[in-house]
């Protein structure tokens, strides 16, 4: 058991370290870029057992959620409903207005998920910092900011009375969103849309961006779907565990992670109820009960409009009046080569992994400079 904990701990260190030296650059001049959203919107922290002992319903972006779609629009009312950001455009074509979106990917493929998307009047946006600015547009006022890990610049900005609360995202936007509806309190908490294997021949659910580019793919090379499909599952290797009916299923070695990450937090916590009605994949464990979506939610009564209105509470409650975002940037701007400053933004560019110079800092400050109050 220890030589399994430590092997483990030890791929976590080395994904993260990996995942540093790739995306920090990113990371970094994202969230600077993004550093007027953050000042004027919500913290996460304010999430905080906001809903204890509501039921909450986590949806992904499975094939499986297809058949989800028709039980959770009819009882959407009965849960505090969390999709993750690839599930916005499938949730809202099937007749269900989540109540929370949650984005953690800082790609700006990942932001099209967010962006350009119409009917968002009433949902709210759990963004971690450092997403593509495009992701923001259609959640002016209603979001609440997070950061996955202390990374810069954020030691920096609470020295300047700038802080957001965390969630944990153990390599996927499914993760985060779960941890979300644990801060919130929720319970239960019921799964819906997260197959996490491909238990049909469709990588996800219908209705989201990817449906476009696979069509121009099949107007552009003139195949059909059935070899476009052929073509993408034999990329893969042919992994294959039991689902939760014991038939072996095609999966990942970074979807099995998640999976076991999802059981590691179920059985951590005896007190939460933790039911899977995605109805395929494998999501199955020890204390993870199966149940369909009606099974799980057709007892609990209407919400109403306690959860809208508490989120626009928690909002306007955690909003950052007093702090010292504008006169930091402007004086790192104006004062770049003293040694104070140039000893900040060495240690960002060191974080950074050499992806990021102090000149595009230095510019990313300068363009954001006016948009701060």
């Amino acid at each position: 058991g220890a030589r399994a904990v430590a092997t483990r701990l030890i791929a976590e260190a080395e994904a993260n370290a990996n995942a540093r030296a790739r995306f920090a650059g990113r990371y970094l001049l994202q969230t600077l870029a993004n550093l007027p959203v953050i000042a004027r919107e919500g913290d996460t922290a304010a999430l905080d057992g906001l809903f204890a002992g509501r039921p909450a319903v986590v949806v992904g972006a499975g094939p499986s959620l297809d058949d989800n779609l028709p039980t959770l629009a009819a009882l959407q009312d009965r849960a505090v409903v969390i999709g993750v950001d690839t599930a916005l455009r499938p949730l809202l074509a099937g007749g269900v207005q989540p109540h929370l979106t949650a984005a953690v990917d800082p790609a700006e493929l990942n932001a099209q998920h967010l962006a350009g998307v119409g009917g968002l009047d009433d949902i709210w946006l759990a963004a971690e910092g450092s997403l593509h600015p495009s992701a923001f547009g259609g959640f002016a006022g209603r979001t609440f900011v997070f950061k996955v890990s202390d990374h810069e610049p954020w030691p920096w900005l609470r020295t300047v009375g700038l802080d957001r609360g965390g969630l944990r995202a153990w390599g996927s936007v499914v993760t985060s969103a779960f941890d979300l509806a644990q801060r919130l309190g929720c319970n239960p908490i019921v799964c819906a849309g997260l197959d996490l294997s491909y238990p049909v021949r469709r990588p996800y659910c219908a209705n989201t961006i990817y449906d476009d580019t696979w069509r121009a793919a099949m107007a552009t090379y003139g195949c059909t779907w059935e070899a476009l499909v052929d073509d993408y599952f034999g990329r893969l290797a042919d992994l294959r565990v039991p689902d939760l009916h014991g038939a072996p299923v095609l999966t990942t070695p970074h979807l099995v992670s998640f999976r076991d990450w999802l059981r590691q937090q179920i059985a951590a916590d005896p007190s939460r109820r933790v039911v899977n009605a995605t109805g395929a994949g494998i999501m199955h464990g020890p204390r993870l009960a199966q149940a369909s979506l009606a099974e799980a939610l057709e007892a609990a009564p209407s919400l109403g409009r306690e959860v809208p209105d508490a989120l626009r509470a928690a909002h306007a409650a955690s909003l950052s009046r007093d702090h010292k975002l504008r006169p930091a940037v402007a004086g790192l701007v104006r004062h770049a080569k003293r040694p104070r400053a140039a000893q900040l933004v060495a240690r960002w560019t060191e974080f950074a992994a050499g992806k990021v110079s102090a000149a595009q800092i230095l510019d990313e400050l300068s363009a954001v400079l006016p948009s701060l109050t």
